[in-house]
């Protein structure tokens, strides 16, 4: 019989979003080097809820006791097959639930509530931010590293949870399918997406919520009218944009046509307040495609080298600097993509590549 790694993660791996893909090239990993992998999470650990509530405090409890019902369940499978057993892996604020110390155990920090709420406390509640910061991270996340392996995903976060927590951690960085995500024909991606030419392009991936800084987003859209807008939303759609044939929207684009995305941009943006790491960063720059971005894990990673440090800004609320960069970019774009497929790109297939980071997370992990 097959060891098995149980992964304690607050959604199931089949939702959108960062974390989401992470735990699923987690489990692709473990898969590979033979382990059977049962991921617990709210759609399976018991809780007598499907849904999230829409209610924002009943909402909030229901999130406390996902950590409760998921760390339970995994005390059960412990102690009906504890030999075989071979990790637990807890991640983000469902990891507190006290289990047998015999059993290898391992939390994974994607980023700390307590960075993001800091980064967003203008757009937040004085109650909102300080459940955030003091709830969500000095208890509940502090929490979830005790006694563990803890493994971040950038040297941010590593930075934030020693200074936060106090636990010494390892960063492992965060996987990307590098085959998927290349440089493609720009022209060819064009015509398959029926993105004009003639035009410069700009593009945005992500979802429109303020925290990702779609404000920033919609001003430059609103000042830079050479450049056609391809916006590639996920969830709710913005509204109250120019109807102008110089935007063009792609809601919830399927995997597969994301890197024709990419391929067919001559700069993305990544303006948002707080990126534990930040997967629109790298891969855009693994597409070859420059990226105009705030500090997040993956940017002050890949932008550290000149010209694209030029792309790294400080504040995600500031609309001008991000104007600058991209006037500044637009004289030149040659000379940023080349830049990108010259230092970026090699550094983003070395660290994040699916075969290397597995190697490296599986060595750390002890897997």
């Amino acid at each position: 019989m097959k060891p098995t790694v149980l992964i304690l993660t607050p959604e199931s791996p089949e939702h959108l979003g960062g974390t989401e893909h992470f735990i699923r090239m987690v489990r692709s990993c473990l898969e590979s080097r033979n382990y059977e992998v049962e991921v617990i999470h709210r759609g399976n650990c018991g809780i007598p809820w499907k849904q999230r509530s829409q209610r924002k405090y009943i909402a909030y409890l229901q999130d406390f006791l996902v950590g409760y019902f998921a760390g339970r369940r995994a005390r059960q499978r412990i102690s009906d097959n504890g030999s075989d057993i071979a990790a637990v892996i807890s991640s983000a604020n469902v990891g507190w639930y006290p289990l047998r110390p015999s059993v290898p155990q391992v939390h994974l920090y994607h980023g700390t509530y307590r960075g993001q709420a800091e980064a967003i406390r203008p757009l937040i509640s004085t109650l909102g931010y300080l459940k955030q910061k003091w709830w969500d991270s000095m208890v509940l996340e502090c929490a979830s590293g005790w006694n563990k392996l803890v493994l971040v995903t950038s040297d941010q976060t590593a930075r934030e949870i020693e200074r936060y927590f106090g636990h010494h951690c390892t960063t492992v960085w965060c996987p990307l399918d590098t085959s998927h995500f290349r440089p493609l024909d720009k022209a060819d991606c064009r015509r398959a997406l029926k993105i004009p030419e003639g035009r410069p392009v700009g593009l945005f991936v992500g979802n429109i919520h303020s925290v990702k800084g779609f404000p920033i987003v919609r001003t430059l859209i609103d000042r830079l009218p050479e450049v056609h807008w391809v916006l590639a939303v996920r969830g709710e759609l913005p509204a109250g944009l120019p109807e102008t044939a110089g935007v063009q929207i792609f809601h919830n684009v399927a995997y597969h046509e994301i890197p024709l995305l990419y391929s067919s941009a001559d700069f993305s943006l990544s303006p948002s307040r707080y990126e534990g790491f930040g997967y629109v960063v790298a891969e855009s720059l693994a597409c070859g495609t420059p990226v105009i971005a705030t500090a997040g894990g993956a940017s002050q990673l890949f932008l550290r080298e000149p010209p694209l440090r030029e792309m790294l800004l400080t504040d995600g609320g500031d609309a001008e600097s991000f104007l600058a960069a991209a006037r500044k970019l637009l004289l030149n774009p040659a000379l940023y993509r080349e830049a990108v497929l010259r230092d970026a790109r090699p550094l983003v297939n070395t660290l994040t590549s699916s075969a290397n980071w597995c190697k490296q997370f599986a060595e750390v992990a002890g897997l």
